[in-house]
């Protein structure tokens, strides 16, 4: 058989072909196969076709090759398979890829015959054969032949099939076909090529199979930066932790849930950005233990807070503000404050608050033990408004200095008559005669006018001492009537000198009855006060003082 020649080969009929031996098929060489006529080719029985020697093979033609029936195709041994030619391979259609056993594709085809493969045949390669692949030949698939890869056949692949891809080969996958237990092992290299697009084909299932290094080292900062809402809110406490401060920055703050913001460490809230700070929501900030504010946010956090997020800072939190994170809440903050966080300022934290944030706080909500602890500087800043919401025990909480050097002149002209009522007799007397000279007279009561010291009585004028009562004039003493200027007792009514007592008579000074006393009301005197006067008294009076007196 080995000397017939291809034309001879061809002249003889398929009938006589097949009556061959294998034996007789064994010695033709590949210029007699490639004689063989297409009718002969195919009445090959499947021992025949297996009988062709490797080295002869080669000598069918790719329309040979395609002549072949698939049932042929699949008795071909590994040694014939591994002498195609990739012109060969390529004839082969996708029936007879997918008659060609996992034994056959790997050690058959192998990496040179698989390199081969269209991607229309490699989608024919069942899972078994990809299964079974090696480093090599998952390699030799190429880029092409790895983005052809059907649902099943890419969960068919083994961790370390997916370890031997390539960047390229990589970058042409579906991720969102792979299994989660796929997804995790894939090695942080990988993962790292792994594009915008393809890291959002991740979903719950996947993120939460990787290992913080694949997270961090793995995804990294670009990775991290391509995640959805929903892909973020599926990242566990673990995970968030792990992230560095670069990778948190890359984060939509707003996608955290709750839960996932009261787990982020104190070194990565003070991380955070102002604009970051700002998509917290109201139960995140809720959600935040005080160390976290504190610690977390910090001066510069606390600062980026807007005034509705101060609105939901706990009492605990305010409480252990320092004085530079009192200040950071600014004054829109401060003056969001509801009344039992204003009650939970500490007199450190009151004392913080500069001379604006002030201006901004309801006063009324402080306690009268935190009214008490603001500095001299502090009340001085109140506006007559804030002032005024002081309540009585408020004021009476003020010690003598807080009223005199902190409210000062200002503050205590803009007190009611009830505020006015509400200071001590102490409080009272460590006003000074400016001060008491802003004083409404009239606002004061009975106790207080006779706790005035001679001093502040003698500061008060015609126009205050117009206003004292009957009951206020006779709660004074002797010396407190004799303190009484000249000009300021011009100007006491006619019912007020006469309810003085005979006793507050004789404290009258000659000088104050010759030159404070109109006319008219020395004539007011009753005749009983008249009488009581000594002539040490009246030494000074005038002939028209006196007729006046002797009316009575």
């Amino acid at each position: 058989m080995s000397s017939l020649s291809s034309g001879q080969l061809n002249a003889i009929s398929a009938s006589a072909i097949v009556s061959l031996s294998s034996a007789a098929i064994n010695q033709l060489h590949s210029e007699q196969i490639a004689g063989l006529s297409t009718s002969a080719l195919q009445a090959l029985k499947t021992n025949q076709i297996a009988a062709i020697s490797a080295s002869a093979i080669v000598g069918l033609g790719t329309d040979a090759i395609g002549t072949l029936q698939t049932f042929q195709i699949a008795s071909l041994s590994t040694a014939q398979l591994s002498n195609l030619t990739s012109a060969q391979v390529d004839a082969l259609n996708g029936a007879d890829i997918k008659a060609l056993s996992t034994n056959q594709v790997v050690n058959g085809l192998s990496s040179a015959g698989i390199k081969a493969l269209t991607s229309s045949q490699v989608a024919q390669l069942g899972t078994a054969d990809l299964n079974a692949l090696n480093t090599a030949e998952v390699q030799a698939l190429g880029s092409a032949g790895i983005g052809q890869l059907t649902s099943s056949q890419v969960q068919s692949l083994t961790s370390t099939a997916l370890n031997a891809l390539t960047t390229s080969q990589l970058a042409t996958l579906s991720v969102n076909l792979l299994t989660s237990a796929q997804v995790s092992g894939l090695s942080t290299g990988q993962l790292a090529g792994l594009s915008a697009t393809q890291v959002q084909q991740l979903n719950s299932a996947d993120l939460r199979a990787l290992s913080t290094s694949q997270l961090v080292n793995g995804l990294g900062t670009a990775g991290i930066a391509s995640l959805t809402s929903t892909q973020v809110q599926s990242l566990t406490t673990t995970a968030l932790n792990a992230l560095s401060t670069a990778q948190l920055a890359t984060l939509a703050i707003a996608s955290l849930t709750t839960g996932q913001v009261a787990g982020l460490s104190t070194g990565q809230l003070s991380s955070l950005i102002s604009s970051q700070v700002q998509q917290l929501g109201s139960a995140d900030i809720k959600a935040l233990s005080t160390s976290q504010v504190v610690n977390g946010l910090g001066s510069a956090g606390i600062k980026a807070l807007t005034s509705s997020q101060v609105a939901q800072l706990g009492t605990a939190d305010l409480n252990a503000l320092n004085t530079a994170e009192v200040q950071a809440l600014g004054s829109a903050g401060i003056g969001q404050l509801t009344s039992s966080q204003v009650q939970s300022l500490t007199s450190t934290a009151l004392n913080a608050l500069t001379t604006s944030q002030l201006a901004t706080l309801s006063v009324n909500l402080l306690t009268s033990a935190q009214v008490s602890g603001l500095s001299t500087g502090q009340l001085a800043a109140l506006s007559t408004t804030q002032v005024q919401q002081l309540n009585s025990a408020d004021l009476k909480a003020l010690n003598s200095s807080q009223l005199a050097a902190g409210l000062g002149t200002t503050g205590i002209a803009s007190l009611s008559s009830t505020q006015v009522q509400a200071l001590s007799t102490a409080t009272l007397n460590s006003l000074s005669t400016a001060q008491l000279a802003t004083l409404a007279i009239a606002s004061l009561t009975t106790g207080q006018v006779a706790g005035l010291s001679t001093a502040q009585l003698s500061s008060l004028g015609s126009s205050q001492l117009q206003n004292l009562t009957t009951a206020e004039a006779k709660s004074l003493s002797s010396s407190q009537v004799g303190s009484l200027s000249t000009a300021g007792l011009a100007g006491l009514s006619s019912s007020a000198l006469q309810s003085l007592t005979t006793s507050q008579i004789s404290g009258l000074t000659s000088s104050q009855l010759a030159n404070g006393l109109t006319t008219s009301q020395l004539n007011s005197l009753t005749s009983t006060q008249v009488n009581a006067l000594t002539s040490a008294q009246v030494a000074g009076l005038s002939s028209d003082q006196l007729q006046a007196l002797h009316v009575h």
